[in-house]
């Protein structure tokens, strides 16, 4: 999981592409985080999309329309890592053996 510190420098990373053209698939539980880092977000639940907001639309007047959809439990995995599950058990995202000269052990 990414501290306060990493996710600012991830921030600033996607920023500095982001504005040279590069599109990024940002994935997260909170709508703060997005709408102040993406112009276009999709509200999902269960593999489902809820609405598709444009950035004029991202405020948390909409999100209270959506109370009890965006709790997830979050449990940790064995070595210790985050693992995000939906209401059934199974993983919302599995990533394995991704490999990129900066990124190390992902899992």
């Amino acid at each position: 999981m990414a501290s306060p510190v990493d996710l600012s420098r991830i921030h600033r990373v996607i920023r500095h592409y982001a504005a040279r053209g590069l599109s990024f698939f940002y994935v997260c539980n909170h709508h703060e985080e997005v709408f102040t880092l993406c112009n276009r977000a999709v509200l999902m639940e269960d593999g489902k999309i809820l609405k598709s907001l444009r950035s004029d639309q991202m405020n948390n007047d909409l999100m209270r329309r959506f109370p009890q959809g965006f709790v997830h439990s979050m449990n940790k995995g064995a070595a210790g890592e985050a693992v995000y599950k939906r209401a059934d058990g199974k993983p919302v995202l599995e990533v394995h053996r991704l490999v990129q000269e900066s990124i190390q052990n992902l899992k």
